[in-house]
């Protein structure tokens, strides 16, 4: 029996303002994990995993993802010799979904950018009137 099959396996991604916003908050996110303990995360990890969950819906991806982005820029944080550093992938789909986000927030930042700057020319031209 015929199937229909897509050429792309590449999900589309709706990226919504929404979604830009929870990026730049996850990207804000620094870690203040004790390296010696791997058992308890630190309020930074805890919010970031708080908004990598709303990311994932806010994509509406069809199925769960953790994490839901990966900067592509990550190296294996594996000690070297150890199993998990044999085994690290990265997460390709997850490393595309960053540099989708990331290519939207530059592009809101600069219309923003530019919205501000022609909200200034506007105020300083001289509106007197004629007389």
């Amino acid at each position: 029996m015929p199937m229909k099959r897509r050429l792309s396996k590449q999900r589309d991604t709706h990226i919504t303002p929404r979604a830009i916003e929870i990026f730049d908050a996850m990207r804000a996110i620094r870690c203040s994990c004790d390296p010696d303990d791997c058992n308890t995360k630190c309020a930074g990890c805890k919010r970031r995993d708080d908004l990598d969950e709303q990311l994932m819906f806010e994509l509406k991806l069809t199925r769960v993802v953790y994490p839901t982005i990966e900067d592509p820029l990550v190296r294996n944080p594996y000690p070297p010799g150890t199993h998990g550093h044999k085994t690290w992938q990265p997460d390709y789909e997850a490393q595309e979904r960053w540099r989708a986000l990331e290519a939207a927030s530059r592009e809101a930042r600069a219309r923003k950018s530019s919205a501000e700057n022609s909200a200034e020319d506007v105020a300083a031209t001289d509106t007197r009137p004629l007389q």
